[in-house]
């Protein structure tokens, strides 16, 4: 079926060529036989075969061998889950954004921790009258848990009710795709609620643990006797960790999403090579709507000549090898006065490009010339080539021009260097924003032999958007059948490569939100039971002459201490996990001065907030009233 299916392929006999390995094998083991079993009863086999295989390359080198012979082996793994290149692709992001949850999972429990120990404080007369009229310890533990237990039911209930919408938010985001067209599945089926339900059940319990110690032995005739309720030391002590504990995760969730959002402001503001401003692509195949290949290249010359007709559109072009969609056309080049070896091997990209490309794209010509109407099929090969290539083989752009390149050919013969370099332009990202450029070597779309597909590119005058529709009715005149697809701005384009960039710093930037709120929540908590219980010793600073200033300060000064232990160890960790995660980073350091500072003045910031509204209710104690009511 390949003369069919791919006829592109087929002169290439790739079917029966041993230099090609493109396929994934799949076996079942037979039984008490595991993977590494396995694998080592391969490995002879498969060193016979390449040993065999060896001889068909007929220039190599010692490097070469040792690669190819010696250091090759044929891994078993386990493929129980089926074989998904885009789970290894996502295995790392996915890591990070279930490490981002799970820090504010455990910000939540440390925070309703603090909360229901501050509630269990004003609670403590009530439970001491439960023990003292023969309540058992297990019934007042019982209670504890029932209440935690149901406020953890309430919260899992609400966070399912809002589960689909985020879901489905979160895949549009992380697939760049439509709505309905994602690979991935935004249903809440039953693993995902067990899940759900199971992490609720936990964070309950460890919520709930802490009125449950505080309750265990309680102080009944201090209890009893006082008519407020009083904290122990070990309670305060605990209360006082909580909060440095969610202010050093809410700093560690800051300078991470720091990270992200500075690596996708690298990412967007970089250079690629070309202007993606003022860019519209779109692809078209007319083989999808019925055209034999023979009639291909004349559809695309008309369509391209239909599109520069619209006003408001200054040229248009199109390749088969697109920029920045995250796809690689690549073959193996050998160069004029060059021997065929490994090292000197050019392994890059092959795109068969119309006259004006590079002038469309902005795409600097740096010698030669550009192609024309008459690099067509009949007339000498022509090619030009990257300032990579140029550089590797040359020296220079200039000196490129007028050589000769070819392909090497699949069976391992003398490849035939009979395509001439006729310009040279500059480097670009293609294959997406991370990747440097590499080899790259372009061709006349009218020179090739098995016409296909195209993107079509379009530069406009005004905003790209305003001119779709007229792009589409201009195709659609030509031949109804004719389908646009996937139009576009280029700018959208480099906002879908960047996607998971986009995604991990979107998230990164809520979690870090809800952090600060939860941090501030239990600051907040926090500074007003212990100002409540520190009524009476403000209102005698008050009476004894005290500013209120001073007030502000001693209910602020050991808060400040508590968030800046918090910051400074804080800080170390950030590094560590940008070093961790350092893959997913792009143009920042992971010891960036200016994530770090920014994390701690955003934490001071919110720490100020948090306080500010109990430290000016103890200023505002009036000495009398306060000493009257104790």
């Amino acid at each position: 079926m390949i003369e069919i299916a791919i006829p592109s392929a087929a002169s290439s006999d790739v079917l029966n060529t041993h230099q090609f390995v493109w396929l994934t094998l799949v076996a079942r083991l037979k039984p008490g036989v595991t993977p590494a079993q396995a694998e080592a009863g391969v490995a002879p086999l498969w060193h016979n075969l390449r040993a065999s295989e060896l001889p068909l390359y007929k220039s190599t080198t010692d490097q070469f061998k040792k690669h190819f012979l010696d250091d090759s082996q044929l891994k078993v793994v386990d493929d129980s889950s089926g074989f998904s290149p885009e789970r290894l692709d996502l295995k790392t992001p996915l890591i990070i954004l279930m490490s981002m949850a799970g820090l504010l999972i455990a910000m939540c429990a440390i925070n309703v921790a603090t909360l229901l120990l501050l509630r269990a404080a004003a609670r403590a007369r009530e439970m001491s009258m439960r023990y003292a009229l023969g309540a058992k310890r297990s019934q007042i533990v019982s209670q504890l848990l029932l209440e935690g237990g149901l406020l953890g039911l309430i919260g899992a209930t609400t966070g399912l009710a809002l589960a689909p919408l985020a879901t489905r938010t979160l895949l549009r985001l992380l697939a760049s795709a439509t709505p309905g067209d994602q690979p991935y599945s935004a249903a809440i089926d039953t693993h995902m609620l067990l899940f759900t339900l199971g992490i609720a059940l936990v964070v309950s319990l460890l919520f709930s643990m802490a009125p449950v110690l505080h309750f265990l032995r309680p102080d009944l005739a201090n209890a009893l006797r006082q008519s407020s309720g009083t904290a122990s030391r070990n309670s305060q002590r605990f209360r006082k960790l909580a909060v440095g504990v969610q202010i050093a995760l809410s700093v560690l969730l800051l300078g991470g999403a720091g990270l992200f959002v500075r690596t996708l402001n690298n990412l967007r503001h970089q250079q690629v090579g070309f202007v993606t401003e003022h860019l519209a692509t779109f692809s078209l195949d007319p083989t999808d709507s019925g055209y034999a290949a023979d009639r291909t290249s004349q559809v695309v010359t008309d369509a391209l000549r239909a599109v520069r007709q619209i006003p408001g559109i200054a040229s248009a072009t199109a390749t088969t090898d697109p920029e920045l969609a995250g796809n690689s056309a690549t073959n193996d080049f050998a160069a004029e006065g060059h021997t065929k070896t490994e090292e000197q091997r050019v392994h890059g990209e092959t795109s068969w490009i119309t006259p004006r490309y590079f002038a469309t794209l902005q795409q600097p010509l740096l010698a030669g010339r550009d192609f024309s109407d008459a690099d067509r099929s009949g007339s000498p090969k022509v090619a030009i080539v990257n300032l990579t290539v140029a550089k590797r083989f040359y020296g220079s752009a200039q000196n490129a021009l007028g050589h000769r390149i070819g392909q090497e050919p699949a069976s391992g013969a003398a490849p035939r260097l009979d395509t001439t370099i006729v310009g040279v332009v500059g480097d670009v990202k293609h294959l997406d924003l991370r990747t440097a450029p590499g080899p790259t070597v372009y061709k006349p779309y009218l020179q090739i032999e098995q016409p296909i597909g195209v993107q079509i590119y379009a530069r406009t005058i005004q905003a790209p958007d305003t001119v779709e529709t007229e792009i589409r009715q201009s195709i659609h005149r030509l031949d109804p059948a004719l389908i646009v697809d996937g139009m576009r701005t280029m700018e959208v384009q480099v906002d879908r490569i960047a996607s998971e960039e986009r995604t991990l710093a979107f998230l990164a930037m809520g979690f870090s939100a809800l952090a600060l709120l939860l941090a501030a929540v239990g600051l907040y908590g926090v500074l007003a039971y212990s100002i409540e219980q520190r009524t009476r010793e403000i209102g005698v600073r008050l009476a004894l002459g005290s500013q209120r200033s001073r007030v502000i300060l001693l209910v602020l000064r050991e808060m400040s201490i508590i968030a800046a232990i918090a910051t400074v160890l804080a800080l170390p960790c950030i590094v560590a996990l940008g070093r961790l995660f350092s893959s997913q980073l792009y143009g920042v350091a992971t010891y960036d001065p200016l994530t770090l500072s920014e994390a701690a003045i955003l934490a001071a910031t919110m720490v100020a907030l948090a306080a500010a509204l109990p430290a000016r209710r103890a200023a505002s104690v009036e000495p009398m009233q306060a000493l009257r009511t104790e």
